[in-house]
């Protein structure tokens, strides 16, 4: 417990100096744009993420800075100010004293005195047991090994550790005792965390591996490109060197992929104390069940998968379990139960967050849509399950009036679909009242390469994630009809609505006009099934994802840019992202 609690401890400073980062630099914009709400409302997202891994971890000054600065912070939001100078030096100064509180934490363990006593000392665990009380007159002792009840107990031989402040004087005084026969310092071992194995303290930076392995992925896409033009041009001899060289490169891509792999058990075996010392500060009994977690993952996955997590842990407790005296009125037992599970779905990794509390109610939820002026009168009686509880996604959207220091404003499940869609994945709501309710998190095992199915629009490009292609087929033109407005068409006793992936784009499709039957991507995401009509089939592919350049970055619907086949750029749609735009709402050509 104590090596899991120290590899949380260095997850934490290291993630919070990174937002501490992001924080200098969005101030030094913001007092460029005192009034610019993007940055504010990031400003005020970092606060409540820290906020909330501070108080996993139970670092209570971090989290009353930053609880503080997010009360501050929501004022402003929601008057619409301005900061004003007061308010920025006091955000300076709050990041300065959470960087010197991270210093502390790192400086704070002393190193284990390792005292050994003589071969002919009588009654080792009663003089150990001596020597730790003398020590304590002078020292705090922070930690002992074995511990004090099991050395009284005599499980002890001659050895036995003593972790205290101020070792150096205390090395000395223990050292001049009689029956000790040797003291020295042991610290601990420092080993990489990204390389398993080979000279201990190496470290390699994850930059340097995101590049290596970018690198990599180029080498694949290189290779499949020199199998296409062999085919044509190349020779017996060419046939057999570039099997080898593409043997090669798989191996490489394979032992990359494996130096960046962590297990998801760095983030799960967290959850039981932060469920535990939650639940007893809301006085509920919540027990938590956690399945799947010595699955490993790209280490960039484990980064963007755990605050996500912490967001719904806290949503389960804190809004779906009820107290024990409303469980104990439904018939229920009287400790509720949040099961968090992971598995591997073909190229997926599939994290379930689940709970046995009251569930949602979408009524609630459409009638504080409704309020917010999000649905029209005409639609109230229309809209199905499915789409109310999209409401619950949108950035703010809270059915809850109170603020506590547990539950956030609305800052929830719109920051778990903005974490999980940058990573190229989806997340699925199911929920039943009085039953639970269960949040599903799909991503990609590897963000290096990913399968693609690649579609065309007149004479441009894009690719698909090939996890929600269900299925590709051409149709008859003539077989689209419309319900309530809305375009639709029948897949074997199936009706699935129908869009039109030139009418998302904008652009005129000479398919659609000039021929009878229409290419059709089945699309499954995030408890949904629609066709998505479009130009040309161009078939699969391996995908070496890019970052969007700047400003291009922030068009929704596309998560990142790759080559393919000849040298033809091409964009990977976000089909998530880009079914939200609202001329995606379309009723046909």
């Amino acid at each position: 417990m104590e090596e899991e609690r120290e590899e949380y401890i260095k997850l934490f400073e290291e993630e919070t100096r990174e937002y501490l980062n992001q924080l200098e630099s969005l101030m030094i914009d913001l007092e460029k744009e005192p009034g610019s709400e993007s940055i504010i409302s990031e400003i005020y997202r970092i606060f409540h993420t820290i906020k909330g891994m501070a108080a996993s971890l139970d670092y209570k000054e971090i989290e009353a800075i930053s609880h503080d600065l997010e009360e501050k912070l929501e004022e402003v939001k929601e008057y619409g100010e301005k900061l004003g100078r007061k308010i920025i030096d006091r955000i300076f100064s709050s990041i300065d004293k959470i960087e010197n509180l991270l210093d502390k934490i790192r400086n704070k363990e002393s190193p284990f005195l390792k005292i050994t006593l003589k071969d002919d000392v009588k009654l080792s665990a009663a003089r150990a047991a001596v020597i730790i009380k003398r020590i304590e007159t002078m020292s705090e002792i922070e930690e002992i090994k074995p511990t004090f009840e099991e050395i009284k107990s005599g499980n002890i031989k001659r050895t036995f550790r003593v972790r205290c402040s101020n070792y150096k004087k205390i090395k000395d005084l223990v050292d001049s005792m009689e029956e000790v026969e040797e003291v020295s310092i042991e610290r601990k071992e420092i080993k990489s965390r990204t390389l398993r194995g080979g000279i201990e303290g190496i470290r390699v930076n994850v930059e340097l591996l995101d590049h290596l392995q970018n690198l990599v992925g180029e080498l694949a896409v290189s290779s499949s490109r020199l199998s296409t033009i062999l085919k044509k041009f190349g020779g017996e001899k060419f046939r057999r060197v570039l099997e080898v060289h593409n043997r090669t490169v798989k191996e490489l891509q394979e032992i990359v992929s494996k130096m960046r792999l962590v297990s998801l058990s760095l983030i799960f075996n967290k959850f039981s104390r932060y469920v535990r010392d939650l639940s007893r500060e809301l006085g509920k009994k919540v027990t938590i069940d956690i399945f799947g977690s010595d699955i490993e993952v790209d280490r960039s996955l484990l980064e963007s998968t755990s605050d996500p997590l912490i967001h719904l842990i806290r949503n389960a407790v804190s809004h779906g379990i009820e107290s024990p005296r409303e469980r104990k009125k439904l018939n229920k037992s009287t400790t509720g139960k949040v099961t968090v599970s992971a598995k591997r779905v073909k190229g997926d990794i599939v994290i379930e967050v689940s709970d046995d509390g009251i569930g949602i109610d979408e009524k609630e939820v459409l009638l504080t849509a409704f309020k917010k002026g999000l649905v029209r009168d005409e639609e109230l009686e229309s809209l199905s399950k499915k789409e109310i509880l999209r409401f619950l996604f949108i950035p703010g959207f809270t059915t809850r009036g109170e603020v506590s220091k547990v539950s956030g404003r609305g800052v929830g499940l719109d920051v778990v679909k903005e974490a999980v869609r940058s990573v190229g994945g989806s997340v699925e709501l199911e929920t039943e009242k009085n039953k639970g309710t269960t949040v599903t998190i799909k991503m990609p095992l590897s963000m290096a390469i990913i399968k693609v199915y690649l579609v065309g629009l007149k004479k441009q490009l894009f690719a698909i994630p090939m996890r929600f292609v269900d299925e590709t087929l051409m149709i008859p033109k003539d077989s689209l009809s419309y319900l309530m407005g809305r375009e639709m068409m029948l897949l074997r006793k199936e009706v699935l609505p129908v869009y039109r992936f030139s009418n998302i784009m904008e652009e005129n499709s000479y398919q659609e006009e000039n021929h009878s039957f229409l290419p059709c991507v089945v699309v499954e995401m995030e408890n949904e099934r629609f066709a998505l009509i479009v130009d040309s089939f161009r078939g699969s592919a391996d995908a070496v994802v890019k970052p969007l350049p700047f400003p291009i970055n922030n068009i929704n619907g596309y998560t990142g840019i790759t080559i393919i086949g000849k040298g033809e750029p091409c964009l990977i749609l976000d089909l998530p992202g880009l079914k939200y735009r609202r001329r995606y709402e379309n009723t046909g050509s």
